[in-house]
């Protein structure tokens, strides 16, 4: 064996060592970890700046750990409604099938714009069931989300099934609904666009969407979305844990905290 060689074998053999955090990395976590603490809670907080297009993790091993998107994936499902024409349009209306459900915004008559407002998981589930699994798989393997596996049922995929997504792969998704990049209709990303808006305030803007997924104690909270403010934009990722007791359940409140704190948005 050559010199070289011998150089490149001991080298393969010796511990990689990690790049020290910069103060800006070491800034953001504080951040981050300073708001989880003050709602004893623990998770993390993925941000990409799209001005400096780099990418902000509070935990970076979190930050690619796929996990069940529940709600969240109520952005992808209206976009494939839509695209479909299994829901015409955002203010079709959708009638409620009459069974009493424990949160009382989904007992009536539903608009998509409504579904997601609320949450409303019945309706969801019946936008899968009338796409069918051939043209949800086909859209999910355009769309490369998460995983992209349906497994058995076509109703429940995203909720405790076997569809995955890492808080990166929420925001390279949201960046690409952002920019008109998945393939839809422009109309039909600009109204799911609209329907995702959470708030409107002095100088800023809001958007995205809540997801849970009921595991156990802890279950698993997420806040997806992005953040407008003077012709700039930040994406976002929360996954937090929510315990019984009702700790880590204000995602959006917890993820503007966040933000607050990172000086994105005012006090």
């Amino acid at each position: 064996m050559g010199i070289i060689q011998m150089v490149l074998a001991v080298a393969l053999l010796l511990p990689v060592a990690k790049p020290a955090a910069s103060p800006e990395d070491e800034a953001f976590v504080e951040a981050v970890n300073a708001v989880l603490a003050k709602h004893s809670t623990s998770g993390s907080f993925t941000l990409y700046d799209e001005q400096r297009q780099v990418f902000l993790r509070s935990d970076p091993d979190k930050s690619r750990t796929a996990e069940i998107p529940a709600s969240t994936f109520k952005i992808p499902n209206s976009l494939i409604a839509l695209q479909t024409g299994v829901v015409a349009s955002p203010e079709e209306v959708i009638p409620w099938d009459g069974k009493e459900r424990q949160i009382k915004s989904w007992n009536q008559d539903q608009t998509l714009a409504s579904a997601v407002k609320f949450s409303t998981v019945w309706v969801f589930q019946g936008v899968a069931r009338a796409v069918g699994r051939p043209a949800m798989q086909r859209f999910l393997d355009q769309l490369g989300y998460g995983n992209g596996q349906i497994g058995e049922a076509i109703d429940r995929f995203w909720l405790d099934g076997s569809l995955k997504v890492t808080p990166q792969q929420q925001i390279e998704f949201l960046r690409r609904l952002y920019h008109h990049q998945l393939p839809f209709e422009k109309r039909h990303m600009n109204a799911v666009q609209d329907m995702i808006v959470r708030k409107r305030e002095d100088g800023y803007r809001l958007s995205g969407k809540t997801g849970w997924a009921t595991l156990g104690d802890p279950d698993r909270g997420w806040f997806v979305g992005y953040l407008e403010r003077q012709r700039q934009v930040w994406f976002f990722a929360l996954l937090v844990d929510i315990h019984s007791d009702g700790r880590g359940r204000d995602r959006q409140g917890i993820t503007e905290e966040i933000l607050r704190e990172l000086e994105l948005i005012k006090p």
